[in-house]
């Protein structure tokens, strides 16, 4: 994934996730969010630094395979550029935020390791995509990572409708 982050985007006229987001936000349903809810989710986005980074856009091991020994990501259609947060926000949502809509058995038998393994992998691709950094700001980085993936959940429901639940839209 770090790898994925080395690409410029620079001159491209790829999309750009962070102004796509900004703009979803002004398309929110207000039945699903006031006014005011959603200028909280865009304001969000308008903390995120602009950058012109290759981004997946759906990174999680799932959009990842083996070619003679390399990886491959497939299913570029949310890629773009931007800041590298919309990937980290894949690999969370894969490891930590599905797995807490289904049973502890279900999500053994499907991924062959508990939830609480499945978080601590998360932990462990973050300590190593972020190498070098302490543990504050490894803190900092899951906490800021928490709060763009719940904006970006959001977003769910203007740009992929129907694809997440209502529950874990209200979560």
């Amino acid at each position: 994934v770090r790898e994925l982050h080395q690409i410029s985007m620079e001159d491209s006229d790829a999309t750009d996730i962070l102004e796509e987001s900004i703009y979803l936000c002004g398309q929110l349903d207000r039945d699903f969010c006031s006014e005011e809810e959603a200028a909280m989710i865009k304001s969000v986005f308008e903390c995120i630094p602009h950058a012109e980074t290759f981004v997946h856009g759906d990174c999680h091991p799932g959009n990842a395979k083996m070619d003679n020994g390399d990886i491959r990501f497939i299913d570029l259609m949310f890629s773009g550029k931007g800041h590298p947060v919309f990937d980290l926000i894949g690999m969370y949502s894969h490891y930590v935020f599905i797995p807490s809509f289904v049973s502890e058995e279900a999500y053994i038998s499907k991924n062959n390791m508990t939830k609480k393994e499945a978080e601590e992998l998360f932990g462990s691709f973050l300590e190593t995509y972020l190498s070098g950094a302490d543990a504050a700001d490894l803190l900092t980085a899951g906490s800021l990572i928490r709060g763009v993936h719940a904006a970006v959940i959001c977003l769910a429901s203007v740009r992929m409708p129907g694809a997440l639940t209502d529950e874990m839209l209200i979560e």
